[in-house]
């Protein structure tokens, strides 16, 4: 096959690229397309905005971080029912550090954070189906160029075989058409620009709305839950234990106090010249000394046990700071 056949196969395979209304109707099935995705864009950004505003309304009338561990129950239970939060929320909630019931302090009778809202959720997750319809905006630009580059080549293909069949009479004509028609086939580009400004514009707004809904979960969310770095648990466990060992001195100060006051009471009650009263000394002292002895050893106990289960506990609070970390 020479290069005149293969010219002419060309020509007759683009045949429809050589039409004037080639470009138009390009361009017109770009900007529709265009105008369909945005339709498809406002369903998901209202089906969007929806899931959000239920997700903030299971915390809405959750004013601080003791009203959000007693409703926890129930704040757990409307999340996990969501659909769009409910993977999110599993695995963020494995981040949280529960109530430490043992330990006096108020700031440990509530949810701590170990990580912050907006890491788990993120918009491009949280918002993922508001995208356009199969093509992004400059895919588009991209369509229109190549439909404008088609119509072209086949105008120049066409051209190029009338011009050497035509005579000198008809070179203008064949030149004339050339230009009317490659010059049409140009509505392709602005149409592909056209159809991706209009998507383009479209994804901003209504994802813009719908981020603007997830914001304000997210900040409510976070004024709800003390954000506790790895850090910060390591600082408070230790100071929680230096008060603990504090506490202890103080009672073994109380203690020296309390079982010498019992002795100088039982000394003082004999009377130092009764002979007999000193030898029963010893019985009487007894049960001074037990009844002390037991309300300190009582003491003792509790905060022995208070130090060994908040101690106990440090590796595990450790551990699931840094699972949620990784």
């Amino acid at each position: 096959m020479d290069s005149g056949s293969f010219l002419v196969s060309i020509n007759n395979l683009l045949w429809f690229a050589r039409s004037e209304f080639f470009g138009m109707g390009v361009a017109l099935a770009l900007v529709l397309w265009a105008v369909v995705s945005s339709v498809k864009m406002i369903n998901a950004s209202g089906r969007a905005k929806t899931d959000t505003k239920l997700a903030l309304d299971s915390i809405r009338d959750v004013d601080n971080s003791s009203q959000f561990t007693n409703y926890f129950a129930e704040i757990d239970e409307k999340l996990l029912e969501n659909s769009r939060f409910q993977t999110t929320w599993i695995e963020f909630k494995k981040t949280l550090i529960p109530p430490l019931e043992h330990i006096a302090e108020p700031e440990y009778k509530a949810y701590r954070a170990t990580k912050r809202p907006h890491d788990y959720f993120d918009s491009a997750h949280v918002l993922r189906d508001i995208r356009p319809f199969i093509f992004e905006s400059e895919n588009l630009i991209g369509i229109g160029l190549f439909f404008t580059f088609l119509g072209l080549i086949a105008a120049l293909i066409h051209a190029g075989l009338n011009l050497t069949a035509a005579n000198s009479d008809g070179v203008q004509r064949v030149i004339q058409e050339l230009l009317s028609t490659a010059g049409a086939k140009f509505f392709a580009s602005l149409g592909g620009v056209a159809g991706a400004l209009i998507q383009a514009i479209a994804k901003r707004a209504f994802s813009d709305s719908a981020e603007a809904e997830l914001e304000g979960f997210l900040s409510k969310l976070e004024s709800l839950l003390p954000f506790a770095s790895l850090e910060k648990i390591a600082s408070e466990q230790y100071s929680h234990a230096i008060r603990q060992t504090a506490r202890l001195e103080e009672m073994g100060s109380e203690i020296t106090m309390a079982i010498g006051a019992r002795i100088e009471s039982a000394i003082k009650s004999v009377g130092t010249s009764n002979e007999g009263a000193l030898r029963s000394l010893p019985t009487l002292l007894g049960p001074a000394m037990k009844a002390a002895l037991g309300d300190t050893e009582t003491g003792i106990k509790k905060l022995d046990g208070s130090l060994k289960k908040s101690s106990d506990e440090m590796p595990a609070l450790l551990k699931v700071a840094l699972s949620g970390a990784l």
